[in-house]
């Protein structure tokens, strides 16, 4: 997803009139998207409501220090992508806030700091793992042995 937005040099509460003149200087390819989608009053609300969407998604990545990855590669989502060391806001963190990580991103909040909950280790699920399959196949085995039994 592209900001067009941003590559037309306007902003998102731009009038009709200084959309179409930025789309008419605009290059053939994105000149037939903008137009496609910006001018088209419905169209432009849902493209609106998604733009802010990956923006947020864009500013908690760089929060979490994950911008550029496989899972968020620069050739689709680079318009999006912040610089990892955002400004700090002047005001402390709301609660809201801390809520928010810790439902979306498994962070426990904690008075005015924030801790990552620890991972369960891999090792461990191999263990559990292996420990239900042999459980399993003992107890098929065993009812195997019961039924073939007279």
């Amino acid at each position: 997803m592209k900001d067009l937005y941003k590559q037309l040099g306007v902003g998102e509460t731009c009038g009709e009139s200084d959309l179409r003149e930025a789309i008419s200087r605009a290059p053939g390819g994105l000149r037939e998207v903008a137009e496609f989608i910006l001018l088209n009053p419905a169209r432009r609300a849902v493209y609106d409501r998604n733009r802010r969407v990956v923006q947020t998604i864009g500013r908690l990545r760089a929060n979490l220090g994950l911008n550029l990855s496989r899972f968020w590669p620069r050739s689709r989502f680079g318009d999006f992508t912040t610089p990892l060391a955002p400004p700090r806001p002047s005001a402390p963190h709301h609660p809201d806030d801390l809520m928010t990580w810790a439902w979306a991103f498994g962070v426990e909040p904690r008075g005015d700091e924030v801790r990552v909950k620890p991972a369960r280790s891999p090792r461990r699920r191999t263990i559990v793992g292996a420990i239900a399959y042999v459980l399993l196949m003992a107890t098929g085995l065993g009812l195997w042995y019961w039924l073939r039994t007279p």
